[in-house]
């Protein structure tokens, strides 16, 4: 049995907190602090306490869960007085970001992992001036509810028009973790005495041209998949960029879908969820419309895509 905890969370809107009562309710002997910053808490899970002023909400936690970016969570504690940080303490969620975009030939790729990187030595340094262990856990593939960037994309693209296409064959392995099984890593953490940073993979290891497969089924498609040719990836990435304004799509971004990251593969310190890569709410599956599985019957009908 734990011993009587109070825990304190920033980012409980976000897309973690989406599971935040099943855990909590799970969980004997602790008392949750949960801090209002942009997002309103009104729905937050029962017997939480929520705050709106940093300071009170520091002071009233023994142990700090931070969902926000990481960066984020250096900015508010570097705000803080010294007399608030009195947590002893911290699981902070950071990115496998950090690993695998430090190479790039993107240079707005790079300065991403170095903010993750930077972010996570100041955090160390200071919990190590106050005497506050720390645990940082960097997630592979993040996904669920329909509000992740990676699952959730494919759904939107599949569910709208009954196909997709890859800027590649897919061969890269990718891990896939739902905010769920996410979520619980990262409470089990809070009664370790570690100063450890982890991974924290899916429990299935899939290609990425499989995951787009599997993403089907669950809509009740058959797969179709168009591979773009190798000569057409600047054009495809420049498109794409040009469209939809995100600065994480880009020529390296699509390439990285054919392949396997072995920082990833091969990390000793490795959480692995409990789950595999399947829906554990009906939130997790967008339905296709009528449109799609009318345009996906045709394309299936077509003899060379069969």
């Amino acid at each position: 049995m734990h011993k009587s905890i109070s825990v304190g969370i920033l980012g409980a809107s976000g897309l973690l907190g989406d599971s935040l009562s099943e855990h909590i309710q799970s969980l004997d002997n602790v008392s949750f602090h949960l801090f209002q910053h942009r997002s309103l808490l009104d729905h937050s899970p029962q017997a939480c306490v929520v705050h709106t002023d940093l300071s009170v909400f520091f002071r009233s936690i023994d142990s700090l869960v931070s969902f926000i970016p990481i960066w984020s969570l250096v900015n508010i504690l570097k705000s803080c007085k010294a007399r608030d940080l009195t947590f002893k303490r911290v699981v902070a969620v950071s990115s496998t970001s950090a690993l695998t975009k430090i190479n790039s030939t993107d240079a707005w790729e790079r300065e991403y992992a170095v903010r993750f990187l930077d972010a996570e030595g100041y955090l160390s340094n200071l919990c190590s001036e106050y005497e506050c262990s720390l645990s940082i856990i960097r997630p592979t593939m993040i996904w669920g509810s329909g509000k992740d960037l990676n699952i959730s994309f494919i759904q939107r693209f599949t569910s709208t028009f009954g196909f997709f296409i890859l800027p590649s064959r897919g061969n890269g392995l990718r891990w896939p973790i739902h905010h769920s099984d996410l979520l619980k890593l990262v409470f089990d953490l809070l009664f370790l005495d570690s100063d450890t940073i982890y991974i924290a993979r899916g429990r299935e290891q899939l290609s990425y041209y499989e995951l787009v497969v599997r993403v089907f089924s669950w809509q009740g498609l058959r797969p179709v998949i168009f591979v773009l040719p190798l000569s057409l990836l600047p054009i495809a990435a420049f498109v794409a960029r040009l469209i939809t304004s995100k600065p994480y799509i880009n020529i390296s971004s699509f390439k990285r879908i054919d392949s396997t990251e072995s920082q990833i593969l091969y990390e000793k310190n490795c959480l692995l969820s409990e789950n595999s890569f399947h829906p554990l709410q009906p939130a997790d599956v967008l339905r296709p419309s009528y449109i799609a599985r009318f345009l996906n019957k045709i394309l299936r009908s077509i003899s060379f895509l069969a």
